[in-house]
Parts: structure tokens; C-alpha cells; sequence
């Protein structure tokens, strides 16, 4: 069963997120903390990306049940210059760290052109795409990643040492899409073998390395153990398998994106030491914070240039692309675009795998919120709550 078999079903985007916040204001997280999870994950669901909306939310809750998340914390500025700043984020959630990053560099990027945020001590930020747009929708360039736990094997390798980190880098346009990248480096994500558990799919490669003889198949889900307490979720799931790369340069570029994350990063953590003592043991996941080091890069192209011509020439660009020759059956289309026009459609409805709702009502009802409950809190107004998306 490939991934195009997945089942979903239609979910109204606005009410999911009010959910999604109220099942981390329930938990004890601030305002704040409550909606950056809540506009990280429904970000996802409104550009289309599956496993980064709804299921996500199971990521910060492993660690939430195992102290990993600190919905106390308050990050704190460690280093900061004209075109920098490094932000250590006491254990509190990703989305909430990430969007102060995001915040910071974008500032400071306004009058020095460039600046950078590094980021540590802090949980997954899930959805990274969210918080490149922060920057497009500032007419900036913004592109920001995070390490992981092990998730991914050396090329040629068995053991996971190396994570499965997000990219997200986006360009100013005008009216065409823009020039987005939003890709992880390495082949599968957790999400990947939660879905093959629950809904039987086989991986789009022959990603999965068996530990014991190193054979490669694409069948992940028997190498599948669930997160120790998550064993109700639907999307996070350790495994006992390496993860081979496809190709050297997806290898190349997820060491790269190593020494930006976390070595060269005052704060950063290799993968291999996000889980302490534990190594690599997945199932231990969320027992201290999730993610090793991060980083966020915002550059202001109209403190060196006339940003109307850049608008331009990204447009002229994306279009001489579409309009080219394509094979036939075949249409051209830049990467993204798809999820640019869901966002920018602010469609009411999305799509969520059908193997997330049951595990996410189950979250809710651990922090005492049944789902009539919220259906009728919602309908009476959603308690002044509004969305963080334009209606």
C-alpha cells in the first residue's frame, strides 16, 4: 500500500485549531505557548502536509507526559548583536521558541540586511514552514531547520545517529507562488512508520536497513515499537531499524544542516545527546526536550535593493518555468505551490488522516475535555478565542 492510499477525512480548519489550543491551554500552557503549538500544527493542515497537522500534536504531548516540555519556562536571551541572537529555550515547545527566533531575526534583518537566531534547550518545532511565511509575509527571505533525535543511519550505515530534520526556505513573489522549499533530509519520519502501522502503508523506498543482517526494505512497520506511554498514538512511533539515505546528497546536505543546528551553535546538542542517557533508544522519546539546536536566517532584500524588482523577477522566473515545455501528461509546477494556494485559499475545510483523530480525543480527554464539550464552547463564541489565520 503506497502513501496515495491514505485515508482521510475532512475536518473544518478553524475549529481544529481552537481544539488544538485548548488542549494545551487544558495541559498548563500559557496563552502564548497554547497558540504557537496551535497555529504550528494548523498551518500544516491548511497547506495539506498530513503529517504535521493534527498527528504532530502527539510530538510535544510525548514529551509533555514525560517532563520534557516545561510549560513553565521562560526562554531567555543568552547572546544577542546588530545581526544575531541566541535564545535558550529552558525546555519550553517549539513553536514558542521557533516564533521568538523567528520574531528576533526578522527585526533585526529590517536595518542589517541579515540576521540569524540560534535556538536550543527546546522541544520539536513541528510545522517549519509556519515559520518561514513569518518572513514572507515581511517581503523577506526566511529559511530555518531544527535537529532530531536519531532517526536516520550514516550512508551506508545501520545504527541511527543522525536526525530527520525539516527545511524550510522561502523568496519573496508577487503574484505567483513563490519559490518555497519545504523538504526534510532523510527519507522517512516517524509519522511515516505510524502510518504504516495503522494503516498499512509501505515505505516509497527501500529506506528501512534491518539491524541485524542490513538488508534494505520498504517495509517499516515491523520494525515498529510505540513511544513507552504513547501507546494510543497514531503518528509517533520509535523503531528499531537504521534508515538508509536515497541518494549522498540528501546525505551531505543533512550533515550540513548538522553544523548549522547544533555545532555551530552555541546551545546545540549532537543527536545522539538529545536523549541523555538513553543514546538512541526512540521509545524513550520526550523525557528531556526533543530537539539538539536550531536555527532561523531572515534576510531583507530591500535593505540592499529595490524589493518591487525582486518581486518581479521571482515572478517572471516561477512563470518562464510553468509556461516551458512540459512531457507528456505531465504539467510543471514550482515546489510547494500546491500547499501555497490551500493556504492562500483559507479554505474551511482540510484534510487529517483518518489514524489521528481517535489518539487526539484521547489527548483531550486526559486533560478533561470531551469532545461535545468543546463543539459547544466553540459554537458559543470559542470563549474570545480567535484564529491566528485572516478569515
Amino acid at each position: 500500500m503506497s502513501d496515495s492510499k491514505l485515508t482521510t477525512s475532512k475536518a473544518n480548519a478553524n475549529y481544529t485549531e481552537y481544539c488544538y489550543y485548548r488542549l494545551w491551554i487544558a495541559a498548563g500552557a500559557s496563552e502564548g505557548q497554547a497558540a504557537a503549538i496551535a497555529r504550528s500544527a494548523s498551518f500544516a493542515d491548511r497547506q495539506g502536509k498530513l503529517s504535521q497537522g493534527m498527528g504532530w500534536l502527539e510530538v510535544p504531548y510525548a514529551a509533555y507526559m514525560k517532563g520534557g516540555l516545561d510549560f513553565s519556562a521562560s526562554p531567555e536571551v543568552t547572546a544577542d548583536g546588530p545581526g544575531f541572537t541566541v535564545i535558550d529555550g529552558k525546555g519550553a515547545s517549539g513553536p514558542y521558541v521557533l516564533t521568538l527566533m523567528a520574531e528576533a531575526a526578522i527585526e533585526k534583518a529590517r536595518t542589517q540586511g541579515i540576521a540569524i537566531s540560534f535556538g536550543g534547550n527546546h522541544n520539536d518545532g513541528g510545522n517549519f514552514g509556519n515559520y518561514a511565511y513569518m518572513a514572507y509575509e515581511e517581503d523577506m527571505v526566511g529559511f530555518t531547520s531544527n535537529n532530531s533525535v536519531p532517526l536516520a543511519s550514516p550512508f551506508g550505515g545501520t545504527e541511527l545517529l543522525l536526525s530527520c530534520p525539516p527545511f524550510d526556505g522561502i523568496i519573496p513573489s508577487g503574484d505567483e507562488p513563490p519559490v518555497w522549499m519545504s523538504t526534510k533530509l532523510a527519507e522517512f519520519y516517524d509519522g511515516d512508520v505510524g502510518n504504516a502501522v495503522r494503516q498499512g502503508t509501505k515505505l516509497k523506498g527501500k529506506w528501512a536497513v534491518d539491524p541485524e543482517t542490513g538488508e534494505l526494505t520498504d517495509d517499516v512497520a515491523k520494525y515498529a515499537v510505540p513511544v513507552e506511554g504513547g501507546e494510543f498514538f497514531g503518528r509517533v512511533y520509535a523503531y528499531t531499524c537504521g534508515q538508509q539515505f536515497e541518494n549522498p546528497r540528501t546525505y551531505a546536505q543533512n550533515l550540513f544542516n548538522e553544523g548549522l543546528t547544533s555545532i555551530i551553535n552555541p546551545l546545540g546538542k549532537l543527536p545522539w545527546d538529545i536523549l541523555g542517557e538513553d543514546g538512541n533508544d526512540l521509545t524513550q522519546f520526550g523525557k528531556t526536550p526533543t530537539v539538539g539546536g536550531s536555527f532561523y536566517m531572515a534576510i531583507n532584500p530591500a535593505a540592499f535593493g529595490d524589493i518591487n524588482k525582486v518581486k518581479q523577477k521571482a515572478d517572471a522566473f516561477v512563470r518562464k518555468l510553468k509556461e516551458s515545455n512540459a512531457r507528456p501528461g505531465k504539467s510543471i509546477r514550482v515546489p510547494s505551490e500546491n500547499g501555497y494556494k490551500k493556504l492562500i485559499s483559507q479554505a474551511e475545510e482540510v484534510d487529517v488522516l483518518d489514524n489521528y483523530f481517535a489518539p487526539f480525543w484521547k489527548m483531550c480527554e486526559l486533560e478533561g475535555l470531551s469532545k461535545e464539550q468543546l463543539e459547544k464552547d466553540y459554537a458559543a463564541g470559542a470563549e474570545g478565542w480567535t484564529s491566528s489565520f485572516k478569515s
